[in-house]
């Protein structure tokens, strides 16, 4: 899922709709018609279908790609390229329509601390956590076998050593200046943005044209405590750990992008993005560096250094769902604290989702 932040958004190059695609469904949201199209997965090389949601003739506004195993749906990605709610929503409906047709079971997905309570107010229901053996997850990345989603991966600190030593493209008076250009690599400058979050965004563009970008959260080991969505840390949380470490002072990459282009390879690019992670937090005096992966990115982070988190303390979905209820009266929900969260949707409920929307929609006649 790449619709919240803690989500790493790869380059996405979705073939332009040739004249010849015809429409499956057309929907009306609050400003524009919508057309979907289907096709099978041609970006993210699945065995699933890849729906793309475009206004006008060519415009994709947002794409969704659902992959079937066994008697169950899974939402791979859902992503809105304008980033309007309206679309997320209509996304989020479509793949519950698309479900509610089938033959499967259940609608599973993965939803972080933005999306989660959303999709648990429509009816998901919380999965139990699962433990995670690194060594064999770290196998199954390297073998290209894996089948998780999202998974807690660290660079361990000799690796962070090494790559420190071997490239020093940020100017650390520029940065705790709060300057806006902290840094050259040949042709591209590097920015840095403070956002109202907290969260800080490093990018590197040419000419103000952005190609790349990362979203760095800081953890400091003196209060436990992230600077934004994750609040204090609690000693069970997976994200209290590093390694065999515990609270340490380390950066969180919540998420990063990259501009599909055929002039910079996109490995390329996010080794640059993950250099200046790095660089940043030596300077800030928080060395240690994690990320959730996914199926589509894990190999390259296992490639530049990152391995998996053993998880060995997981909860139940009753567990779960009794912090979720917690968090909701709270004004700051610190939901995010145990990490990503499986959820999953029943036909019965699906087809209760969509029997109300119909009669809402004729109430609204």
């Amino acid at each position: 899922m790449t619709h919240g932040s803690q989500i790493l958004l790869k380059p996405i190059n979705i073939s332009p709709l040739s004249k010849k695609n015809q429409a499956i469904w057309e929907k009306q949201n609050l400003t524009n018609k919508i057309s979907i199209y289907q096709s099978d997965d041609n970006v993210f090389h699945t065995q699933g279908q890849l729906y793309r949601f475009v206004t006008g003739q060519r415009t994709i506004v947002g794409y969704m790609l659902l992959n079937t195993k066994e008697d169950a749906i899974y939402i791979l990605e859902l992503v809105s390229l304008n980033q309007n709610k309206d679309i997320e929503n209509m996304m989020i409906e479509t793949a519950i329509e698309i479900f509610a047709k089938s033959n499967s079971k259940v609608l599973r997905l993965s939803a972080n601390q933005n999306i989660v309570l959303q999709y648990k107010n429509l009816g998901f229901k919380i999965s139990n956590q699962k433990e995670i053996n690194a060594i064999k997850i770290d196998e199954q990345i390297k073998n290209k076998t894996l089948e998780l989603d999202n998974i807690l991966m660290y660079l361990p600190t000799e690796t962070i050593a090494k790559k420190i030593k071997e490239q020093n493209i940020i100017d650390a008076d520029k940065l705790n200046n709060n300057q806006f250009i902290i840094g050259n690599l040949g042709e591209f400058e590097i920015y840095r943005k403070v956002l109202k979050s907290y969260l800080e965004e490093y990018g590197i563009s040419i000419q103000n044209k952005v190609f790349g970008k990362i979203y760095l959260n800081f953890y400091k080991n003196s209060n436990a405590k992230y600077k934004n969505h994750f609040g204090i840390v609690p000693t069970w949380s997976d994200l209290y750990k590093y390694n065999q470490e515990t609270c340490v002072d380390k950066i969180f990459a919540e998420f990063y992008s990259i501009k599909h282009t055929k002039r910079y390879d996109h490995i390329g690019m996010l080794y640059v993005l993950l250099q200046i992670a790095l660089e940043v937090g030596k300077i800030k005096n928080c060395p240690r560096l994690q990320i959730y992966a996914n199926k589509e990115n894990a190999l390259s982070l296992y490639k530049y250094g990152f391995m998996t988190q053993d998880i060995t303390s997981v909860k139940s979905s009753e567990q779960l769902e009794i912090l979720l209820n917690e968090a909701e009266k709270e004004t700051a929900a610190n939901i995010n604290s145990f990490g990503m969260i499986e959820m999953e949707l029943d036909k019965k409920t699906a087809e209760s989702i969509i029997e109300s929307k119909i009669k809402t929609s004729k109430n609204n006649e």
